[in-house]
Parts: C-alpha cells; sequence; structure tokens
C-alpha cells in the first residue's frame, strides 16, 4: 500500500499541542523549526517522543530528522 504525502496528514495541524511553535505542522517541508515532530524528539520534558522508555534525547536520531524535513 503506498499513501500519497496529503493522504498521510503528516503536514497537517497538529493535535496533540503545537508545543507553542510559531504556525507548526506535524512535519513542515523546509522548516523543521516549525516542525512539531522534531520539537517532540528534541524535548526532554513532557512534551518528549517517545513518551515512554526514554531518558536522554537521541541527537544524532534528531540531527536526521531536521536533515530530512529540511
Amino acid at each position: 500500500m503506498s499513501l500519497s504525502l496529503e493522504e498521510t496528514n503528516l503536514c497537517g495541524s497538529p493535535r496533540a499541542g503545537d508545543l507553542e511553535l510559531d504556525d507548526p505542522a506535524i512535519v513542515l517541508p523546509g522548516a523543521p523549526e516549525r516542525s512539531v515532530l522534531l520539537a517532540r524528539i528534541q524535548s526532554d520534558g513532557s512534551a518528549a517522543m517517545p513518551p515512554l522508555g526514554r531518558t536522554t534525547v537521541d541527537t544524532e536520531g534528531a540531527a536526521l530528522i531536521s536533515e530530512w524535513i529540511a
């Protein structure tokens, strides 16, 4: 099964909070600083993703996702 980017709703409005980002989307191609997915990956607080099972931020993984979004 294959879905278009639009069909995934990956670039839609965040439904679990916008983390106070300026005009955010779940993922905003070309704008990692406005992408909630990346902000959650980089967070070490209650907004962290994944929410369970980690105690530190995966900086290498976050850099990879940032590059992908950009």
